[in-house]
């Protein structure tokens, strides 16, 4: 969202750096810094929000001003999508415009405390208008109504940035051109990753949640996650996404109350929310029992090759029951399209576009992450130790990604799981 009418800047040690065309300097604007109270997030009420409102009008004219610069396509920096917001944020998210401060809070919470990135969030959220597909448009100067936005968007920024320096986490914007830093921080298990298509179970729950159409299928019961934008078209053999490294990024403590409030396909026709666990608390992860290749199909060769390397981890967890009891239940995650020896990466056509040892010849990588080996069962802390686990390389479809489902059963089920199916994101960081 950081765009001025002619050009992109970011923040750093107090100073705007301004990107100009090649002919030009690169200059920075000190900006002052000016304090303003905020709202706390959790303890707000309807009626705080509202005077909230009032407040946040009266910043609107004094927003601070940037000089118009030129634009440089190489810094475009990540879009704004609903999806990829952390659970307890998307939900908050979901609230609209008053619930902002809970939605800040939440995420700086969950270690998302980028200044930048959560002026967007609330932004988009006062916005919702501007969401298509589920990725928020960021403002252009050529649209009618770019001066005052962009007055409302630092003005929304001013507000924000307490909340921010009262988490003791401020964080600097981390715009850079893409060429330099291609992929970054490690994010639903890859490098950079983003989430490309969310879970949803009908085109009108895409709709909702995610302000997006849907598939003409209407349903996604998973979550396709890759890196950032590759300067190269999707679908090539050399998109830079193709063969970047998955990891089990599975989280060891689950809230019972979240898991009860989960979007879930129960079977393939019947949506509910919540998996209906009778407990209460944390439930806390104690091992997970590897499956590679779980399950075989009839399908056509070519529609095989699509689904590419799959592997399975059957999650147990324990938790309390009402009645004070110790339960467990399993939360199975599997991942798809990995390129292995079997299913080396395959063009738009369904062919493969070369063997899996050629493909390693070219110095890239395949095959399954040395710990996963097919009936083993991985401790909690093999699990969650300092350095996540390698589940395989995404990349065997057209369009590299790793596709990301989630089944839930009660019991230890050391199997296989297909229904009932919930958003993934819930499970994994």
């Amino acid at each position: 969202m950081r765009r001025t009418r002619n050009g992109r800047w970011l923040r750093q040690n107090g100073a705007i750096i301004v990107f100009l065309d090649a002919a030009s300097m690169v200059r920075t604007e000190l900006v002052s810094k000016r304090k303003w109270e905020a709202p706390l997030a959790e303890q707000e009420s309807a009626q705080t929000h509202r005077e909230t409102e009032e407040y946040e009008d009266e910043l609107l004219d004094d927003a601070l001003e940037l000089d118009e610069f030129l634009y440089d396509p190489e810094l475009e920096e990540e879009e704004f999508r609903v999806a990829n917001l952390p659970f307890k944020v998307r939900d908050a998210f979901s609230k609209g415009p008053l619930a902002w401060p809970l939605a800040v809070h939440r995420a700086i919470e969950a270690g998302r405390s980028n200044l930048e990135d959560l002026t967007d969030m609330v932004f988009f959220m006062h916005h919702p208008e501007r969401i298509l597909s589920g990725t928020g448009r960021a403002l252009d100067a050529q649209e009618p109504q770019f001066e005052k936005l962009r007055k409302e968007w630092k003005a929304w920024r001013t507000l924000v940035r307490p909340l921010v320096e009262k988490s003791g986490k401020p964080k600097a914007s981390t715009t850079r051109p893409r060429a330099i830093v291609p992929f970054g921080k490690l994010k639903w298990g890859v490098p950079g990753g983003i989430i490309t298509d969310p879970f949803y179970r009908s085109r009108d729950d895409a709709q909702r949640v995610f302000g997006i159409r849907g598939r003409a299928a209407g349903k996604h019961l998973g979550i396709d996650v890759s890196g950032a934008r590759s300067a190269i078209a999707s679908g090539a053999l050399n998109d830079a996404r193709r063969g970047l490294p998955v990891y089990a990024t599975i989280k060891s403590e689950i809230s019972i109350a979240d898991l009860n409030k989960v979007r879930v396909m129960r079977d393939k026709t019947t949506p509910r929310e919540g998996l209906g666990i009778k407990g209460r608390g944390i439930a806390r992860l104690q091992d997970a029992l590897v499956l590679i290749q779980p399950w075989k199909t009839k399908k056509p060769e070519n529609v095989i090759n699509e689904w590419g390397g799959i592997l399975g981890l059957a999650c147990r967890y324990w938790y309390e029951k009402l009645d004070g009891s110790r339960g467990e239940f399993t939360l199975y995650i599997e991942y798809l399209h990995l390129i292995t020896e079997d299913y080396p990466p395959i063009d738009k056509r369904g062919n493969k576009f070369l063997s899996t040892d050629a493909w390693v010849a070219m110095g890239k990588k395949a095959g399954f992450g040395s710990e996963m080996q097919n009936r083993r069962v991985l401790s909690a802390s093999q699990m969650t130790g300092s350095k996540p686990l390698l589940v395989g390389y995404l990349g065997a479809t057209a369009g590299p990604h790793v596709h990301i489902n989630a089944n839930y059963a009660e019991g230890n089920q050391r199997r296989y799981l297909y229904f009932p199916r919930f958003d993934p994101a819930i499970m994994i960081s």
